[in-house]
């Protein structure tokens, strides 16, 4: 019988082969430089390819790897045509054109208004710009997961003080419900909250007021469930319509709690998700980087669709450590796409034969304040008795990133 680690060496030299095979080496620029943006910088730069950044925060932690030519510009959703001539011109540095890679939803919208454009200097792969716009919108990916025949919660849209009151009023909730951004764009851009658990129709009448009079509408959804181990993500990688590669992933840890961002990530094998991310992606064209959430109910004994991500996700670099890399075949299909073969079926064999972890370190210390001694015993048996891949912004050869994180997260005078 093969072991675990023979079967993971066997995929990590089916990526070295796809290196191997390069005739001819693109830059790749990013566009945001955030965590994600960082991960993918990080990813190319020891790869010995050249990597550019593009970001309009200098305080993103992009700008200090040593692997990532940061360059600032100024905020794409206020200056886009300043965006877009810094990096046409930027790009007729080098004969080949470079391969583009959204990190943000800004970026992937500013790519939205001028696909065309962008297609004649950068080689990249995104949905359509009309599919992207409705991502782009949570009440439209609703939508999208409603005609693909996914389970969602119940969910209203909010957009005056009327709509509020009247589904206060008429609806009795069972709560806690979720306060989501109805535009995640212009939310991210006022608020530092991914969204809000709300307790009861006092908070939520309170928190609507606060949100509308800053003309930010949003979406009031059921909570399908408070368990985050209940929360599972479809990962995938399209090109020309094919499914190349997927992963499935679980949650075990988010910060903030319950409405944030996966901070214990494992592999885990579900078919029924497997299933439903592949309707969906389908069903919507799909195209390029792909991350469906979706959360189960046990009391229902249901999985409901929560949202879609059309870019590269927070776990990227995961997929790297485990040898089943995402952003490799992405690079490599668009610079010699008679070598590129379909990963999917190898992966269901052998993947997901141990549990392997990617963790946020940071954010990991930070949700030991919310939670109970038990639920800590609890996490750190589970670290014991995992593999872990990655700890997120900590890496030994690009350390700088995280001290710089430390610094904004924990030294704050």
């Amino acid at each position: 019988m093969i072991s675990f680690k023979e079967k993971l060496k066997l995929i990590k030299n089916q990526s070295s082969y796809i290196v191997s095979t390069q005739t001819k080496q693109k830059s790749v620029f990013i566009l945001g430089l955030y965590d994600t943006g960082l991960y993918v910088g990080q990813t190319f730069g020891r790869l010995g390819i050249q990597v550019f950044g593009f970001d309009h925060n200098i305080k993103h932690y992009g700008f200090k790897s040593k692997y990532i030519r940061p360059i600032r510009v100024k905020n794409p959703l206020y200056y886009p045509l300043e965006v877009l001539n810094t990096l046409i011109a930027k790009s007729k540095e080098f004969i080949e054109k470079p391969c583009l890679i959204p990190t943000s939803d800004e970026y992937l919208e500013f790519i939205a208004k001028f696909y065309d454009l962008l297609t004649n200097f950068f080689d990249f792969i995104t949905p359509p710009p009309e599919v992207i716009l409705k991502i782009l919108n949570k009440y439209s990916q609703i939508e999208m997961a409603i005609k693909s025949k996914l389970n969602v919660p119940l969910s209203f849209v909010i957009k005056s003080n009327f709509d509020l009151v009247n589904v206060i009023k008429n609806y009795n909730f069972n709560y806690p419900v979720i306060i989501k951004p109805y535009n995640p764009i212009t939310w991210k851009n006022k608020l530092n909250y991914k969204a809000f658990l709300v307790d009861n129709k006092y908070k939520l009448f309170r928190i609507g007021k606060r949100l509308l009079n800053i003309n930010e509408s949003f979406i009031i959804q059921r909570c399908v469930s408070r368990n985050v181990t209940h929360h599972y993500e479809y990962n995938a990688l399209c090109l020309d319509g094919r499914i190349m590669m997927s992963l499935t992933t679980k949650r075990f840890l988010e910060y903030p709690p319950f409405v944030g961002s996966g901070c214990i990530v494992g592999t885990c094998f579900n078919k029924d998700i497997e299933q439903l991310g592949r309707k969906f992606i389908l069903k919507n064209q799909i195209e390029g980087f792909c991350n469906i959430e979706f959360r189960y109910d046990p009391i229902k004994d249901k999985y409901y669709f929560i949202e879609i991500n059309s870019r590269v996700w927070l776990q990227i670099a995961h997929t790297n450590i485990i040898g089943y890399n995402f952003l490799l075949t992405y690079y490599n299909f668009l610079t010699q796409k008679e070598k590129i073969f379909c990963l999917e079926n190898f992966k269901n064999s052998f993947l997901y034969d141990k549990k392997i972890l990617w963790i946020d370190l940071i954010n990991l210390f930070k949700s030991f304040l919310f939670y109970d001694r038990f639920s800590v015993r609890k996490l750190i048996k589970l670290l014991f008795l995992s593999k872990i891949s990655d700890f997120g912004l900590l890496k030994y050869d690009d350390i700088k990133p995280f001290i710089s994180a430390i610094k904004n997260e924990f030294l704050k005078k």
